[in-house]
């Protein structure tokens, strides 16, 4: 009798919500759920699969995916990605932090990219960043005109005409602005355009000034050190050599002085407007 009961109470059980098993455990705040998820790494889906608010859950997973990507499994990371609904803004973005982190080229990076909507073009744009980064590490001195040509042609054709334009001409100049040359130098330049070769002393001149702190008051102490040179008036090698800034020979002067002359608009524009000093330099 009693052991009919007890099976009788065990079947009851097992049929009503309130005896199963909570995969999810005891009810927490999504907020703690989220932090437990970023915690456990790439093991922390679960635990996002457990918040109930939707923007919050897609926003774990994305996360997720990351630190799975990060950690060499890009086919599961692909698979969280891909598991979230398509008509929110999280699974472009998740595909695109996926994307950079496995570092996608070729066939595969252009499937991501396709999947990240809306950042598609954001995406593809650094893409080409990086192939032209691959190119360019090593560019061998007296090629300069050919590698230009190649630059735009790749960054053309995997993010457009527009988008390939702005990255190919400041990855070329960024590469003439690593060179070791000092002075700039028309060996700096080599071959490449008188364009490029402003850009180049432009992107040098930049570093001088931000170094790699961006935070307004590290930009007013570079427009300190830039304002006493923008005059109107031709800056000289050695009123810019005074003020530690990068020192250039007379062969360049010309390239040189169109930089300064970009330089010294944009730090007008950065007080009136408070825009950043590198916001522009695709486009000097």
């Amino acid at each position: 009798m009693r052991t009919n009961f007890a099976m009788s109470l065990m079947l009851l059980c097992l049929l009503t919500v309130g005896c199963r098993t909570d995969p999810c455990g005891p009810p927490k705040p999504d907020a703690v759920r989220y932090v437990d998820a970023i915690r456990a790494g790439i093991g922390g889906l679960s635990e996002c699969s457990c918040i109930t608010d939707p923007d919050v859950h897609s926003d774990c997973v994305a996360w997720i995916a990351l630190a799975q990507a990060e950690a060499g499994d890009a086919a599961r990371a692909e698979a969280a990605c891909g598991g979230l609904p398509s008509e929110t803004h999280w699974r472009g973005e998740c595909f695109f932090l996926v994307a950079d982190a496995i570092k996608a080229s070729g066939a595969r990076a252009k499937a991501m990219c396709a999947q990240a909507a809306p950042f598609t073009e954001w995406c593809l744009a650094h893409v080409a960043q990086r192939r032209l980064g691959e190119l360019l590490a090593d560019l061998p001195r007296g090629q300069e005109a050919a590698f230009e040509t190649q630059s735009f042609t790749i960054a053309r054709d995997i993010a457009g005409l527009r988008r390939g334009e702005r990255i190919y001409r400041r990855s070329i100049s960024r590469a003439l602005a690593d060179r070791p040359d000092d002075p700039f130098d028309m060996a700096t330049c080599g071959t490449a355009t008188e364009e490029t070769c402003s850009r180049a002393y432009l992107e040098r001149l930049l570093d001088e000034i931000l170094e790699v702190d961006i935070l307004p008051e590290a930009q007013s102490a570079g427009w300190a050190r830039l304002a006493p040179l923008c005059d109107g008036q031709a800056v000289t090698v050695d009123a810019a050599s005074a003020a530690g800034l990068p020192r250039w020979t007379e062969a360049v002067d010309e390239p040189v002085q169109s930089a300064w002359a970009v330089a010294c608009q944009r730090m007008q524009a950065q007080r009136l407007g408070g825009q950043s000093m590198r916001s522009r330099t695709f486009s000097p």
